[in-house]
């Protein structure tokens, strides 16, 4: 019976998970047919319980890092933050008293995360991608940022 319920509760995943990508097809045809300087951000929701963003053709649940990482680059100003930021909100560095070991995130492991993320977003049909922030003059990375770009399929 339980075997069941698996398979059935598999099976609304899937079919929700096509429902969505059809939703970001959509979006994208009537994105194509709005010339690019008439067109608007979405808006994301959030649901800290369950970690999911929503928009409006689709929703997408995440690990609990990315969430944070992609709460963070939201809230920001116009939806950017600094790698120092993101340490802090996506692994807590410097918000308690911890051992001197976890006083920083290895760059490495933060872009892996990004990398991670840009690539579960594209998957889904997110709405957003994200972007890295550099300093033209060292070309070091800053920090990320979140940028509308609406998925079009390719033909």
């Amino acid at each position: 019976m339980k075997l069941r319920l698996f398979e059935i509760q598999n099976k609304i995943d899937n079919l929700l998970h096509e429902v969505n990508l059809l939703r970001a097809e959509e979006w994208s045809i009537v994105q194509l047919l709005i010339p690019e300087k008439d067109r608007y951000e979405e808006p994301l929701e959030f649901n800290d319980t369950k970690r999911m963003i929503r928009w409006k053709y689709g929703t997408i649940r995440v690990g609990p890092k990315m969430y944070r990482l992609i709460k963070t680059l939201w809230k920001g100003k116009r939806h950017r933050a600094t790698i120092e930021k993101i340490e802090r909100t996506v692994w807590n560095v410097g918000n308690q008293k911890r051992c001197r070991k976890d006083l920083f995130v290895d760059r490495h492991t933060i872009f892996t995360l990004i990398c991670r993320t840009q690539k579960e977003l594209k998957k889904n049909g997110f709405p957003y991608e994200v972007v890295t922030g550099k300093n033209f003059s060292t070309q070091e990375i800053k920090g990320f940022r979140l940028v509308y770009a609406p998925r079009k399929k390719n033909n």
